[in-house]
């Protein structure tokens, strides 16, 4: 569960990271400084990295209700969900 957890947080920050990243290229293409391919391909490696984060996120939450099914707990235990 920390594991996932933590690939969780990872996959936030590449998130977040290349969200910036679109933005600057987007104002460099305003400028025309870049092409329109340049803002395309930052677009599709965000959209890829926001579906590796809900990977992240549903692994994550398997992971719980494994650890809740050990301790025989319901999915929705608040302590188990917290972290």
């Amino acid at each position: 569960m920390l594991e996932a957890r933590n690939l969780v947080a990872l996959n936030q920050e590449s998130v977040d990271r290349l969200a910036a990243h679109l933005k600057d290229v987007e104002l460099q293409y305003n400028v025309g400084t870049v092409c329109k391919s340049g803002v395309l391909r930052s677009e599709v490696e965000l959209a890829n990295a926001k579906q590796s984060l809900i990977k992240a996120q549903n692994g994550y939450d398997v992971a719980v209700a494994a650890l809740n099914n050990v301790f025989a707990l319901p999915f929705n235990t608040p302590n188990a969900k917290a972290g």
